[in-house]
């Protein structure tokens, strides 16, 4: 007979030591917060979006369609959307009005309001448009190919995310951090009730089910500037050169090269925004020989060079400050609790 002890010992027991390295090396930036209120007769009509999308319910029922199905969604579920898919966020119905998002609601760096109501709102979110990276490796959803849908357990994710509400509502001095850190405890606790239930079948978890390749991702990971090749990774994954480079790239989606450079562009570009150290520094610090080298690589990967990112990350920090301010300023939005009220134009389904 199975042990009450053994009914609920977690799926990926054995593993914890595993997931508490993800859990401390996870790196979480909310690059855009927004709130979505939807009339049950409305629909919100999404364009897929290069970011992961964490949606969590207040208020309301309704359901999320895509091309993997169609999700119900009520308070308290929290739904991860994967990079570029799009969707569809509707009310109760019948649906009436269809809401384009990318026409009058962009979701911009810091905090708007989509309000896809004629009347009033029945169904209430909060939309975050999250990086979330282990240990400037990879992105903790990046195996995530359809939407990871979530019933909240207990009282702690709502009133995380109402915090971020009510921080972003009134921003200040120190709001970046804060909410960012929210989200990350956020994250942590969505994907530990998802691996209680999902345990080793999870794609969130598949990546570092393998020690050997988590031996090469930890060398890669904790010393990016140091000169790694090929054969040392294999080295220290204990396998020959053409096994390990199989493996790793069915678990990692690319090359163990490729995500090395990665990891020290991702490790650069967290330098850039964190530090004054000169741009020759820091490509010596993620094991670049030359400037010129770290920015054509920089430049391919984000599409701007160095000193361009570390411009656009300052003045995307000051979004957070200056969130009230440009509420009133915004030519056709109307202010509202210091947030971006935008009323959305509709067409008839």
């Amino acid at each position: 007979m199975t042990s009450h002890a053994q009914q609920h010992q977690p799926a990926f027991a054995g593993s914890e030591a595993t997931l508490e390295t993800l859990f401390e090396r996870l790196d979480v930036r909310l690059d855009a917060f927004a709130m979505c209120e939807i009339e049950n007769s409305c629909s919100l009509r999404c364009d897929p979006v290069d970011s992961i999308v964490v949606h969590f319910v207040l208020r309301g029922e309704g359901s999320i369609d895509c091309e993997h199905g169609s999700f119900h969604i009520r308070p308290g579920t929290m739904i991860v959307v994967p990079k570029k898919l799009a969707k569809r966020i509707n009310g109760m119905g019948p649906v009436l009005t269809v809401i384009e998002a990318n026409e009058t609601c962009p979701l911009v760096e810091g905090m708007v309001k989509f309000r896809a109501c004629e009347q009033k709102a029945d169904l209430v979110l909060g939309c975050g448009s999250v990086t979330a990276v282990v240990g400037e490796g990879f992105g903790l959803f990046d195996h995530l190919q359809q939407p990871l849908v979530e019933d909240a357990r207990g009282e702690l994710l709502p009133l995380l995310f109402n915090a971020i509400l009510s921080e972003l509502s009134h921003p200040g001095l120190g709001t970046k951090t804060i909410v960012e850190s929210m989200m990350k405890q956020i994250l942590v606790l969505l994907v530990r009730d998802h691996l209680q239930r999902r345990g080793l079948a999870s794609p969130l978890y598949m990546p570092l089910s393998n020690p050997q390749l988590s031996r090469a991702l930890t060398a890669m990971i904790e010393r990016p500037q140091e000169r790694h090749t090929l054969e040392s990774l294999a080295s220290a994954a204990g396998m020959s050169r053409s096994r390990f480079t199989h493996h790793f790239a069915a678990a990692f989606g690319r090359s163990p090269i490729d995500f090395l450079q990665l990891v020290r562009l991702r490790t650069g570009a967290r330098l850039l925004r964190s530090s004054s150290l000169p741009i020759k520094a820091v490509a010596a610090a993620v094991g670049y020989a030359s400037r010129s080298h770290f920015s054509r690589a920089f430049r391919s990967e984000f599409g701007v060079d160095p000193r361009t990112f570390r411009e656009t990350q300052a003045e995307t920090a000051l979004c957070f400050e200056e969130l009230e301010g440009a509420s009133e300023a915004t030519e056709g939005c109307a202010a509202g609790d210091g947030q971006l009220l935008v009323a959305a134009r509709s067409e008839r389904a």
